[in-house]
C-alpha cells in the first residue's frame, strides 16, 4: 500500500451521473504484481495465491459492485469479515515495523492482545461512527506497562495513525489473484455511490410544512419531509439554466498510483462546462498542481501529471464540476420558440380586429405553438438528472405554449354573437386588446429568461472564472 505508485502504472476512473443524487463509478487499475508480494496460500491446482490491494473505499453502502479481469470474468472479495481481520493484521504487522528495537526487546516483537483488539474494532467499526484511533489508543489507569509503552509509542508515529484513520473509515479492497508475479494485469471494478452528508451539495431537509401533515392524517402515518439538494432560490436558478449545477466528489484514488486520469460523463442533454482535479496534501490545497477543464463537452477529462507527489496517508484529491443544459439541445430550441410567440402574440394583440373576421384562422394559428411544444418537451428515457435540471426550462416552454392557449380561448371565448336583421351581430369583449398585449408581455419576459439562459449554457461564466 505504501508502494502503490511504485506497481500501479495507472488508474483510470470515470463517473457518470446517472440520477440526480447517486452517481456511478468505474475504475480500471493497470498494474504488475511485484515480485516481493507475500505469498499467502496456493490454490487447488498449486498456483501461488496473492492477497492484491488494489484500493480504498468508503465504509458506507454501495450497490451493483462488480469487480472483473482482463477477460471480463467476475473475481471474488474477501468477506466483510476477513477483511477487517486482515486490516487489523496490517495494523499490528506496522506497529511492529514502527516500534523502536528498544522496545520489542523489552516487551515483545509483537503488540499486545489488547491493542490487538483494538485494530480490530478499528477494523470493523462503521465509516461514519465518529471513531478517532487516537481517542481508542490512549492509556489509561491500571493497564500493564507493556501495554502503556506500546500505545504510547503508537501516538507518537504520524505515519502509523494516518494509516489507521484510513482503514478505520475506508474499506480495503483485497482481491485473490493467482499467477506468478511480473505479469502486467487490467482489473476493473464499479459501483453506484450515494452522496453523503459531507458532500458539498447536501443541506439539511426543511422543516414539515401543513401539506404534510394533512397528508398523513389522510394516509394514517405520520410523512417526513423529503431532503433538498440545494437552498430554494439556488434550486430555481439552476433549473432555469442560470446557473450550473456544482457537483464536489471526493477522489482519494488519485494518491494510489503512479499515474491518475479521471473522466466525468454527463448524461444526454446535459454538458460539462468546467472540471477542476485539486490536489490536497496535508488538508492544504497544491495551488500548484490543479488541473483546470474550461470546455463544454459531454466528456470532460482531467489528468494528474506522473510527477505530481501524493504519498499515501498524506494526501488526496477533490474534484469539481459543473453542469449545464446543452444549448444544442432543448434551451435553442425553447427560446427560438419563445421569439415566434411574443412575435405572434404582439402581432395579434395589435391586430386582432382585423383577423377577427375570419375567426378560424385565430386560433389555429395560435395553437401551433402548444402543438410545437409538446413535441417539443417531450423527451422520453432521459436520465433523471436531466429532467431536475431542465425542469425549469421546461416550466418557461409550458408557460410560453400556456400564453398562445390563452390568447386564443380569449379570441374565442370574448366573442358573441346575436341574430339581427341583417344577420349575426358579433361583438368582443372590450378589454380583449389590453389583455392580449398583457400575454404578449408575460411572453416577453419568459423568452428574455430563456434568452439569458440560451447565452448561459453556449457561455458559461463559470469558464472564466479563475
Amino acid at each position: 500500500m505504501f508502494s502503490w505508485s511504485d506497481w500501479v502504472h495507472r488508474r483510470v476512473e470515470t463517473i457518470q451521473f446517472e440520477t440526480y443524487d447517486t452517481y456511478r463509478r468505474q475504475i480500471s487499475v493497470d498494474f504488475t504484481l511485484p515480485a516481493n508480494s507475500g505469498e499467502l496460500t496456493l490454490a487447488g491446482d498449486d498456483q501461488e495465491v496473492y492477497f492484491t490491494p488494489l484500493t480504498l473505499l468508503k465504509k458506507r453502502p454501495l450497490t451493483n459492485f462488480d469487480l472483473r479481469d482482463e477477460a471480463g470474468a467476475a473475481i471474488p472479495l474477501l468477506t466483510k469479515d476477513r477483511n477487517a481481520s486482515l486490516a487489523a493484521s496490517l495494523l499490528a504487522g506496522l506497529a511492529s515495523l514502527v516500534a523502536p528495537p528498544l522496545l520489542k526487546e523489552a516487551h515483545g516483537s509483537v503488540p499486545p492482545p489488547d491493542i490487538d483488539l483494538v485494530f480490530m474494532k478499528l477494523a470493523l467499526t462503521e465509516g461514519d461512527s465518529g471513531v478517532d484511533p487516537v481517542d481508542e489508543l490512549q492509556p489509561v489507569e491500571g493497564m500493564e506497562e507493556a501495554s502503556c509503552l506500546w500505545r504510547e509509542q503508537l501516538l507518537t508515529d504520524r505515519r502509523f495513525l494516518a494509516t489507521a484513520r484510513i482503514l478505520t473509515q475506508n474499506y480495503l479492497v483485497i482481491v485473490p489473484l493467482c499467477g506468478p508475479t511480473g505479469v502486467r494485469r487490467i482489473l476493473k471494478l464499479s459501483y453506484d455511490e450515494p452522496p453523503t452528508r459531507s458532500d458539498a451539495w447536501l443541506q439539511d431537509a426543511p422543516a414539515e410544512g401543513v401539506f404534510r401533515k394533512v397528508l398523513g392524517w389522510i394516509v394514517g402515518e405520520e410523512i417526513g419531509p423529503r431532503p433538498r439538494s440545494r437552498p430554494r432560490p439556488r434550486r430555481i436558478r439552476r433549473s432555469l439554466g442560470l446557473m450550473s449545477d456544482v457537483r464536489s466528489i471526493s477522489v482519494p484514488a488519485a494518491s494510489y498510483g503512479a499515474g491518475y486520469h479521471l473522466e466525468f460523463v454527463a448524461p444526454d442533454g446535459l454538458n460539462i462546462t468546467r472540471g477542476d482535479l485539486i490536489p490536497i496534501r496535508n488538508k492544504k490545497v497544491a495551488r500548484e498542481s490543479i488541473q483546470t477543464l474550461r470546455d463544454s463537452r459531454r466528456r470532460a477529462h482531467l489528468y494528474l501529471p506522473r510527477g505530481t507527489d501524493l504519498p499515501f496517508g498524506a494526501s488526496e484529491a477533490a474534484a469539481v464540476v459543473h453542469l449545464r443544459p446543452s444549448s444544442a439541445t432543448l434551451v435553442r430550441a425553447t427560446a427560438l420558440l419563445s421569439l415566434f410567440t411574443t412575435v405572434l402574440l404582439v402581432f395579434v394583440g395589435f391586430r386582432w380586429e382585423g383577423l377577427v373576421e375570419n375567426i378560424g384562422v385565430v386560433p389555429g394559428l395560435l395553437l401551433i405553438v402548444p402543438a410545437g411544444l409538446a413535441a417539443l418537451v417531450a423527451r422520453p428515457g432521459e436520465a433523471s438528472i436531466t429532467t431536475q435540471l431542465l425542469l425549469g426550462i421546461r416550466s418557461m416552454a409550458i408557460f410560453e405554449g400556456f400564453c398562445a392557449f390563452a390568447a386564443a380561448a380569449l379570441i374565442v371565448g370574448g366573442r358573441s354573437c346575436e341574430p339581427g336583421l341583417l344577420g349575426e351581430n358579433c361583438k368582443n369583449w372590450e378589454a380583449t386588446s389590453l389583455a392580449l398585449l398583457v400575454l404578449a408581455g408575460a411572453s416577453a419576459v419568459v423568452m428574455c429568461a430563456l434568452f439569458i439562459a440560451w447565452y448561459c449554457s453556449s457561455h458559461p461564466p463559470e469558464q472564466a472564472q479563475p
